[in-house]
């Protein structure tokens, strides 16, 4: 193999374990929002266990869901309008800015 050959194609294997990598972020991403919503969860899980009904969960905890419902719809919607996920457009900004400066 001649020397352009072989660089292209450590090239091609770089950007696929790039692209894996940056799977791999999204995917850590999205279970971290849905952690952050657990945890926003914490007061009504812990009542359902305890067998409260479904009308005082609601009356007592609705900014408790409410809450947990937007941090889970947050990140895709955030998606939808940038095409990245939130903490990926900072990490990407952060890389950019550091990049020229």
């Amino acid at each position: 193999m001649s020397e352009p050959q072989v660089a292209e194609e450590h090239a091609g294997i770089a950007a696929a374990r790039a692209e894996i990598q940056h799977r791999r972020f999204r995917v850590i991403e999205f279970y971290i929002w849905t952690l952050i919503a657990a945890v926003c969860l914490g007061r009504v899980l812990i009542a359902v266990f305890a067998g409260a009904p479904a009308n005082f969960l609601f009356r007592e905890y609705y900014g408790d869901l409410l809450l947990s419902f937007f941090v889970v719809m947050f990140p895709i919607l955030f998606m939808l309008v940038f095409g990245s996920l939130p903490l990926e457009a900072l990490r990407r900004r952060r890389y950019e800015g550091a990049a020229v400066g």
